[in-house]
């Protein structure tokens, strides 16, 4: 099974957390044969965008 390594990563906070908690969801924007790029969106409990994180992601074989 391949293990993840981040090689990039890029965070825009774009308001702070309002209310109760925080949530989030992931979406894989590319898949390759070795490396996955990655789109996280964190929402407050109001639906409204906090945080967007995009991460490059190497799958290297152990």
């Amino acid at each position: 099974m391949p293990v993840p390594a981040t090689m990039e990563s890029g965070t825009h906070f774009l308001r702070p957390v309002l209310g109760a908690g925080a949530f989030a969801t992931a979406r894989p924007l590319h898949v390759g044969r070795s490396t996955v790029t990655v789109d996280v969106d964190i929402h407050d409990d109001q639906g409204r965008l906090c945080t967007r994180v995009t991460q490059l992601v190497a799958l290297k074989r152990p």
